[in-house]
């Protein structure tokens, strides 16, 4: 039978834990491992790691800061729009009533030309019948002396 060492029994009869030589090395190795591990390996991962993290919420904070501009920028943007599109519906408003003013006004003085040029035609027409008339009195004066005068020529020859 072996001797088992772990168990080395005691006075009162409980077993004593003894300490191999080999558990302590690899406790050092291990110790050693863990500290070489974190400075070579687990530290620049980590620092990879939060770096990226940091650019990754860089990256978030100038998208959302460009999302921001870009919203600001578009609700001006329709703002401008929007009263672009109102001053061109009072501009269209405005030339539909001057347009209807001026139309008015054309009309007016059409009419008014027209009723000039009818009195002008009615008064030249009145002038050129009384001309007539006066012509044609004359005429039927001549005619009715030379009638006159060949009746009495007829008479007295």
């Amino acid at each position: 039978m072996s001797l088992d060492q772990s168990h080395i029994p005691t006075r009162s009869g409980a077993a004593v834990i003894s300490i191999n030589f080999n558990l302590i090395i690899q406790i050092v190795l291990f110790v050693c491992l863990v500290i070489l591990l974190n400075r070579w390996l687990f530290q620049p991962v980590l620092r990879i790691l939060e770096a990226r993290e940091e650019q990754i919420e860089g990256a978030n904070r100038e998208a959302a800061r460009i999302a921001a501009e870009i919203d600001e920028k578009l609700a001006t943007y329709e703002a401008h729009l929007a009263a672009f599109r109102e001053e061109a519906r009072a501009m269209r408003t405005s030339i539909k009533e001057e347009a209807k003013a001026q139309e008015e006004q054309l009309l007016e003085e059409a009419r008014q030309e027209a009723q000039r040029i009818v009195a002008e035609g009615r008064a030249q027409l009145e002038a050129e019948t009384q001309k007539a008339r006066q012509q044609l009195a004359k005429e039927a004066e001549k005619i009715a002396d030379e009638i006159v005068f060949q009746i009495l020529e007829r008479q007295l020859s």
